[in-house]
């Protein structure tokens, strides 16, 4: 029998502990009894959680885990991380894996008062105009994500102004869906439509845009998102970014923007 030693690991700041087995696990006929041991000797030791990140090329050890109490937490390109509470005179304070979907919309408005709109090619029901946006992608603030967004659909680029508001609902797999729609400001003004995602794109005045979400022309969400935009001007206020420390915060700030058209915001 082969000789038992605790699996190598770090220890948090929670008194947890952290298991990489992506590059290298022990072989599966012992790797039962190697984490069977790892995990008396770490409840000795009065560790708590187990984080134990086995990469997919290991993946019968999953079952193994599996049998001895571990419970999947996610899945990404390469491994599957497994975690196991060790304590057991206080409550699993283990957190859960990411539970929300984060997009980002771009209200880009030019010299002309004139919204910058997409219509997609793959959409829920009847194309309706809409303002282009998308997923957020790890690491990005929101901000960006926007810009992004607009570049990719639209060729336009941007600067960021401020936030405009937020929506939140129920999304895909359960999770729950923000939404940021965001003031942005065109620093180029010639449209190319993302031949692969967008249908048509234009320049439209935001006295069309209205009328047009009257009639059902504009997606809700989105008629929404320039009322909130019209009232934010009316009383001159915005939510602009800060960076503190290593965050980006967004708070209530006056602004100078003038606004040029008000919707009343009963309708939507």
């Amino acid at each position: 029998m082969s000789k038992l030693f605790v699996l190598p690991h770090e220890v948090d700041r929670f008194k947890g502990v952290i298991v990489n087995l992506v590059q290298s696990c022990p072989p599966v006929d012992i790797f039962e009894n190697i984490l069977k041991f790892s995990v008396e000797e770490w409840i000795k030791a009065g560790r708590r959680g187990v984080w134990l990140k086995i990469g997919v090329t290991h993946s019968p050890c999953v079952s193994i885990a599996d049998q001895l109490g571990f419970k999947i937490h996610h899945a990404q390109d390469g491994y599957i991380m497994m975690t196991k509470w060790l304590p057991t005179d206080e409550p699993n304070l283990l957190p859960g894996y990411a539970s929300h979907y984060i997009g980002a919309g771009g209200l880009v408005i030019n010299d002309k008062n004139q919204l910058l709109v997409v219509k997609e090619i793959y959409s829920y029901g009847k194309q309706r105009w809409k303002l282009p946006g998308g997923l957020m992608d790890p690491g990005e603030d929101i901000g960006s994500a926007a810009r992004r967004e607009v570049l990719e659909e639209t060729n336009i680029q941007t600067e960021f102004i401020s936030i405009v508001m937020m929506r939140l609902s129920s999304g895909r797999f359960q999770q729950g869906d923000i939404y940021f729609a965001c003031l942005l400001r065109p620093t180029s003004f010639d449209i190319k439509p993302c031949e692969h995602e967008i249908s048509e794109c234009r320049w439209m005045d935001i006295e069309e845009y209205v009328e047009l979400g009257k009639t059902g022309e504009v997606h809700e969400l989105n008629y929404y998102v320039i009322q909130s935009y019209l009232h934010q001007q009316q009383h001159a206020v915005s939510l602009n970014q800060d960076l503190v420390g290593q965050s980006m915060c967004y708070a209530p700030q006056q602004t100078t923007h003038e606004c040029k058209l008000q919707a009343p915001m009963s309708e939507s």
